[in-house]
């Protein structure tokens, strides 16, 4: 039997606290025979630290994912020791439920590798979910250009200024992650594609900008529910400016905007091998309520059919 993991955050180091249900049960449920209710405890759980925080003030970024139907996990690595802002990542890989890795190699995924001119990049698995409808795995790609040092754009935005763009883009694979599709841009506006050879085209930079959830959610329709958040035009009332003078500009960094939640459904489209992308209607809260608005959403679909955001 499989062991369960929970992924903590402690004190800086990643812990797990393992469920073992193989060779620690107690008499009572070792003797229950099939279909025979149990009684007594049927495991024992400890605690261990999976990830060391390297040295005092970095703390470790793991990812844990399967893809596919099948037992092939994905394990990503790095670290964190500015807000927002992972680096040094790393990657493995597991074709048995993890009782055995690849070694941890380099994935030029965060933005002390990816950079053009004086701008740097990073993109970052978000999601992943193995769809039975178009028998591939779905991973949602969260990326963003920093137009700078990306420490420094960070320094400023908590000073009320915004110098970055963030983009959710998608890819599928057939074969459990061994081999993906070019990455396709979600987009419910008007505006330029991302472009490899020009990040920072400010006709993608300002159009379709999104952040996305962490959770990729299967529809009983068939269809993929996956919100994300949003910019949604927005007039500050007087109740809004008298408690926005009170607060730190970085609320805010978007004038003419709040931040709200869209709720994107994807429909598995055979004949063109892709989803197609439909969108709700925002949903938002004045900034008399919440200052910096929605944002990283989760979605849960309820018995009788009803989306939970």
């Amino acid at each position: 039997m499989s062991k369960s993991i929970l992924a903590l955050l402690c004190g800086g180091a990643l812990c797990l606290a393992q469920a073992f249900c193989a060779g620690d049960l107690s008499g009572d449920a070792r003797e229950a025979g099939p279909g025979q209710e149990r009684s007594g405890p049927i495991c024992t759980v400890r605690r261990e630290v999976f990830v060391p925080s390297p040295q005092p003030g970095l703390s470790p970024v793991v990812s844990l994912q399967y893809l596919g139907a099948g037992l092939r996990r994905r394990e990503i690595r790095g670290q964190q020791g500015k807000s927002d802002l992972a680096e040094k990542m790393k990657v493995r890989f597991s074709e048995d439920n993890g009782r055995s890795w690849t070694p941890l190699v380099p994935l030029e995924t965060g933005a002390d590798s990816l950079r053009q001119g004086h701008n740097s990049r990073e993109d970052l698995s978000f999601a992943v979910n193995y769809d039975p409808r178009s028998h591939r795995t779905i991973e949602m790609i969260f990326q963003r250009i920093f137009l700078g040092d990306p420490s420094e754009v960070l320094h400023q935005f908590w000073k009320g200024e915004k110098k970055f763009h963030d983009h959710m883009l998608y890819r599928l694979s057939q074969d459990d992650g061994r081999i993906w599709s070019e990455p396709q841009q979600i987009m419910f506006e008007k505006g330029a594609a991302f472009d490899p050879k020009d990040w920072a085209n400010p006709a993608f930079l300002h159009s379709n900008e999104m952040y996305g959830s962490y959770q990729l959610t299967l529809l009983r329709n068939g269809q993929i529910a996956y919100p994300a958040a949003i910019q949604v035009p927005y007039q500050e009332n007087e109740e809004d400016r008298k408690i926005s003078t009170k607060i730190p500009k970085y609320t805010a960094p978007v004038p003419g905007f709040v931040g709200g939640v869209s709720c994107f459904l994807g429909k598995w489209n055979s004949r063109k091998s892709r989803y197609d992308w439909s969108r709700s209607k925002p949903l938002f809260l004045r900034r008399a309520i919440s200052t910096r608005g929605l944002s990283e959403p989760v979605i849960a679909q309820l018995e009788d059919g009803r989306l939970l955001l």
